[in-house]
């Protein structure tokens, strides 16, 4: 028997030592199960996997048993010493058969060993190749091993549930451990800018948050565009824009369209003018869903001033928040009893026609005036408006005709327009 399957089947026929077996059955109902040795007022346990003491009165009672790994045991030492007193070597079929009575006492390490022993004498017994199949052993390099085993071997290691490379477990270890630090220093900012809000450590704060690294004052700052205090906002839009650029952009929006001081509004607004109109794109299809009617209406007349830039990539978008705010207008409507269809927009015709608030996109005032429960409508004429300067289509507010326009022409010009800028 060749030295490492010999030391494997002594550590599991060592680990089975107990010729006689009990089951210990304690007053809180659990149970041991091992060879027990009296010592006065405590039971000696010999376990499969250590000892261990229990005082004799938090014992029920003691059943004598004939236990699965005990048997296995006895039949082990009865294989090895028969195959001893003969020449031709391990018995592979008994190994085999012992397998199978590990298998269906799930004795699972004393099952893979039998298997291994039984391979490595007689690779060609019937039925074994399944057998290690099915017991999740794989063939590798000509041998049988487990599939840990293998994969060490091809100098894999195991890393949170997976096999990878050394290299890689240390890139990433690497990579935690300064998402560890950068969190540390997050927090630290987070306190630094909670002090920023006492006039009397203003300044002192100020200080340390510029000694701080920029990625980790980043987050903690976005954080704060909500905060009650307005000195800080205006610290931290003022910090956004003088050091973190376009990173900032989604902030800027945010504040020009929802904070409540004027003034931050507008210097908002001014940092947003430095970029250029068409990388607000995903920023003005977000605002198309935002809660707030100015907010939705600036976001649809933006994307409608696009449509100078021969930019395409928002008709999608727009269609679908047509349909949405249609539907929002009928539930409206629906609410006061009667469900009616308002033509929106420059539709054509002698259709009345709601009257929209222009928005300049790069000079937009913040204080344009949504009337009272007419936040749907107006939403619904900016986008349509948006959709017929882009497309130079006149549906008006008919999600359907729109639809097909966009399958039968529109999705090949958006792809056509988007490959030409690349």
């Amino acid at each position: 028997m060749k030295p490492i399957l010999a030391f494997a089947v002594a550590a599991v026929v060592a680990a089975s030592v107990p010729a006689a077996a009990d089951i210990v059955h304690l007053k809180n109902g659990a149970r041991l199960e091992g060879e027990v040795v009296e010592q006065g007022d405590t039971l000696l346990v010999k376990l499969r996997t250590g000892t261990t003491k229990i005082p004799r009165d938090k014992v029920d009672r003691i059943e004598k048993a004939d236990l699965p790994w005990q048997v296995y045991a006895d039949r082990r030492a009865g294989l090895e010493q028969a195959e001893l007193s003969s020449a031709s070597g391990p018995d592979a079929a008994g190994h085999f058969q012992l397998a199978r009575y590990c298998k269906q006492h799930k004795l699972r390490e004393e099952q893979i060993v039998e298997l291994l022993i039984a391979v490595r004498a007689r690779p060609d017994l019937p039925g074994l190749r399944e057998e290690l199949a099915e017991s999740g052993l794989v063939e590798h390099a000509g041998r049988w091993m487990t599939y840990a085993a293998m994969m060490t071997e091809k100098g894999y290691v195991q890393h949170e549930g997976k096999w990878i490379s050394s290299e890689e477990r240390d890139a990433i270890e690497a990579r935690n451990e300064a998402t560890r630090t950068l969190r540390k220093l997050e927090a630290k900012a987070r306190d630094l800018l909670h002090e920023y809000r006492d006039e009397k450590k203003r300044e002192e704060s100020r200080l340390a948050l510029a000694a701080l690294d920029r990625e980790a004052r980043l987050r903690p700052m976005i954080e704060c565009i909500r905060d009650a205090s307005v000195p800080l906002r205006t610290y931290v839009v003022d910090t956004l824009a003088d050091q973190f650029g376009a990173r900032a952009k989604a902030c800027f929006f945010k504040v020009s369209l929802e904070d409540g001081v004027p003034a931050l509004r507008q210097a908002a607004l001014g940092h947003l003018k430095t970029f250029g109109a068409a990388d607000f794109l995903p920023y003005y299809c977000y605002y198309l869903k935002n809660d707030t009617a100015f907010a939705r209406l600036f976001a649809a007349n933006a994307l409608g001033a696009l449509a100078g830039m021969g930019d395409p990539t928002a008709i999608y978008t727009l269609i679908y928040t047509l349909h949405k705010v249609r539907m929002e207008v009928r539930v409206q409507d629906a609410r006061v009893g009667s469900i009616r269809s308002v033509p929106i927009g420059n539709v054509g015709g002698n259709s009345p026609v709601v009257e929209l608030p222009q928005v300049d996109l790069l000079s937009v005032s913040t204080t344009i005036d949504v009337p009272a429960g007419a936040g749907a409508e107006i939403v619904r004429g900016a986008v349509v408006d948006a959709l017929q300067q882009i497309t130079g289509q006149r549906f008006g507010d008919d999600v359907d005709r729109w639809v097909e326009w966009w399958n039968r022409e529109g999705k090949a010009a958006a792809a056509a327009a988007a490959a030409a800028k690349k």
